[in-house]
């Protein structure tokens, strides 16, 4: 399921203007333009552009050069397919019933599960110490 969630695709999804754009376009049906895409939020022009360049960086949306004007159209079996190869994943993965949820989640009275985490033979300790630093700076690793 790890390679099903893409975060730049849901790193664009979760800004309510950007999502706004999204329905925007969605019920335009067509290509439009940063002018017109603009009319549904209240904010400057320039920052709809940025929204709209990040909805087209993360594969949700498609622009067009026409002229001096861009036209930008939802990517619509790309989002659809995204979001659908998600939701079966997680209905495969996930039990839908309770024997099966009983059979791969162990009771609270079981033992603790043991996690191991591989480490990256290139990176070097004293960079990991400063990530830690910087991750809980009152905090001595």
């Amino acid at each position: 399921m790890g390679t099903l969630i893409e975060p730049r695709f849901f790193k664009a999804l979760c800004d309510p203007n950007r999502v706004a754009i999204l329905v925007r376009l969605a019920q335009c049906g067509r290509p439009c333009t940063v002018t017109e895409v603009s009319a549904c939020c209240p904010v400057n022009i320039s920052v709809v552009s940025r929204h709209l360049a990040q909805l087209r960086d993360a594969g949700i949306l498609d622009a067009q050069k026409r002229g001096k004007e861009v036209y930008y159209r939802v990517r619509y079996t790309d989002v659809v397919g995204t979001l659908r190869a998600l939701a079966d994943a997680i209905d495969h993965c996930c039990p839908t019933d309770e024997i099966s949820a009983t059979a791969c989640c162990p009771s609270p009275d079981s033992a603790p599960l043991e996690i191991t985490l591989e480490s990256n033979a290139s990176s070097k300790p004293g960079k990991q110490k400063a990530r830690r630093k910087r991750e809980h700076p009152g905090k001595r690793p």
